[in-house]
């Protein structure tokens, strides 16, 4: 298993009016694939919170810079390999939703799941996050 990371996938590759202030602009989606907590955590805003949407409810699942680096640092250590790609993309405003792909070894095979995730963006910082699985 690959700790969850799909779901902390922070999307930036950017490329729209409403994403191009974030630091680094396709910064985000190497700075995951390399697993450098450090330049993920450097495109949050300090008040950053993660939201898991389940079907009949929303949480908070981790909020802040530290949180999220706490909650990374083992996960990218354990999981060498691991990579995401962005399939579609869709800007409003301050709000970016995405359709990720997540891929990991399992088995000895690569396997991959999809999520959809809706991202704030406020002075050029990922603010906060909603993350819904995809069946």
């Amino acid at each position: 298993m690959w700790c969850d990371l799909r779901r902390k996938y922070l999307c930036y590759k950017a490329g729209r009016r409403s994403c191009r202030s974030v630091r680094g602009d396709r910064s985000q989606l190497a700075a995951f694939n390399a697993h450098d907590v450090n330049a993920v955590v450097a495109n949050l805003a300090e008040d950053f919170a993660w939201f898991a949407v389940d079907p009949d409810m929303t949480r908070v699942e981790l909020r802040g810079c530290e949180e999220f680096r706490r909650s990374r640092e083992p996960c990218f250590a354990s999981v060498a390999g691991a990579r995401a790609e962005i399939e579609e993309r869709l800007s409003v405003g301050r709000f970016v939703a995405v359709r990720e792909r997540g891929y990991w070894i399992q088995g000895g095979e690569e396997v991959s799941q999809a999520a959809l995730a809706v991202y704030e963006i406020c002075d050029g910082h990922i603010r906060r996050g909603w993350y819904c699985p995809v069946q």
